[in-house]
């Protein structure tokens, strides 16, 4: 997460179309935007994840995600 933040952006989320919600690539997504001042598109990324556990009955995750 050091460098060129746009670059890691992209490859995050390059990642989640591999490895779908998976709640660290998501985190790091988030913090990424956060970083770069975009709070919408930070809680976006978080909201995506949360809404999968949610839809998936995996409750405990979702909590953990929030």
């Amino acid at each position: 997460m050091q460098g060129d933040t746009n670059q890691a952006i992209e490859m995050l989320q390059v990642a989640t179309t591999h490895v779908p919600y998976d709640r660290e690539i998501y985190t790091k997504l988030a913090e990424l935007y956060f970083r770069k001042g975009q709070l919408g598109a930070a809680l976006g990324a978080m909201e995506e994840v949360v809404t999968h556990y949610q839809q998936t009955f995996q409750i405990d995750t979702m909590l953990e995600a929030l």
